[in-house]
């Protein structure tokens, strides 16, 4: 059962759905939970030296059957994460998609393209018969996909996208550009993002700090600690996390322990239900986030999210300068 629940967990972070339940959340188990706590400069600089070298052999592959063709338009894709088919789609390049994994159906746009993965296992029949050149997946999910594809003989080249931390989302994008031949739409989304980013922590940093938990799962109760993009989030809107300090970046926590911390605020993030299983004393202290989207993906939606959080965690507050407030988030 504890397996189960640890699986639970991880696809709540991968598929973002509003209304995930354990059976919807099946899909990223291993994936999150043999995840670093966050990314190294050596994982930076390989997503450079690959995504380098996928450029220049998707290049001449292209460049050899249609001389006259313009290699974005001939690249085909698969998609094997979520997080990867809203960025791909934010870059332009929704037609050359032609393979997504089966929890991407959230994302409306894609849909209809042909699911070529489901919770730990990749069809590889699927994937010879679409012929793509680049599949992109995320951090070290699908451990043995580069391997396996050697052995069905599939020439796909692999680019893993590797993000942990809110600043990890510049070298990611910029790479997913120039390994796609998208590198102009990847420069303006990390500029845009970071731009934003910049704005919304400095609208923040004036106002009152509070202790937030942010609760992924509460039957055994998940949450997170610094390593991970949602705590960037919290410390962007000025808030502080208690948890904080803890070892692993998805840690579990009892209600003891919980009570003992005692938040200001509690961020139910995917647990859709007007009471959570927490003391219940606390249970006022807790706010639906809506746009749970943004902070279980990072993407450009993430910053949606991010001003919501914020909003929530100042509900009604002023900064220091009288003529700067918040408009209020209606939560429940």
């Amino acid at each position: 059962m504890r397996t189960f629940k640890l699986i639970a967990l991880s696809s709540l972070l991968y598929t973002a759905l509003a209304s995930a339940t354990t059976a919807d959340s099946t899909y990223t188990a291993k994936m999150r939970l043999s995840q670093p706590s966050a990314a190294t400069a050596s994982n930076i600089a390989m997503m450079k030296e690959v995504s380098e070298t996928i450029r220049q052999i998707i290049t001449k592959r292209e460049a050899n059957l249609n001389t006259e063709k313009d290699n974005l338009n001939s690249i085909k894709i698969i998609s094997l994460a979520p997080i990867v088919t809203e960025n791909l789609f934010s870059l332009g390049l929704q037609n050359n998609v032609v393979g997504i994994d089966s929890m991407s159906d959230y994302f409306k746009p894609a849909s209809k393209i042909t699911k070529v993965a489901s919770v730990d296992a990749v069809n590889y029949e699927e994937i010879i018969k679409l012929k793509p050149d680049l599949i992109v997946a995320w951090n070290n999910f699908y451990p043995n996909l580069e391997k396996d594809l050697k052995r069905y003989r599939i020439p796909a080249e692999v680019f893993r996208f590797k993000t942990e931390r809110l600043i990890d989302y510049s070298s990611a994008i910029l790479e997913l550009g120039r390994v796609t031949h998208a590198e102009d739409q990847s420069v303006k989304l990390k500029e845009n993002f970071f731009t934003r980013l910049k704005h919304i922590k400095s609208k923040y940093q004036n106002y009152p700090q509070h202790s937030v938990i942010y609760i992924l799962w509460d039957d055994p109760i998940y949450t997170v600690s610094e390593n991970t993009w949602i705590n960037d989030m919290i410390e962007t809107c000025n808030g502080t996390n208690p948890v904080k300090s803890i070892d692993q970046a998805y840690p579990v926590i009892d209600q003891e322990y919980l009570l003992s911390l005692q938040p200001e605020i509690i961020i139910n993030a995917t647990v859709k239900k007007e009471k959570m299983n927490i003391p219940e004393s606390l249970q006022s202290r807790v706010h639906i986030l809506k746009k749970v989207d943004g902070t279980h993906r990072i993407s450009p939606v993430t910053l949606d999210s991010n001003e919501e959080l914020c909003q929530i965690i100042h509900l009604n507050e002023k900064t220091a300068d009288p003529e700067q407030t918040i408009p209020a988030t209606e939560t429940k």
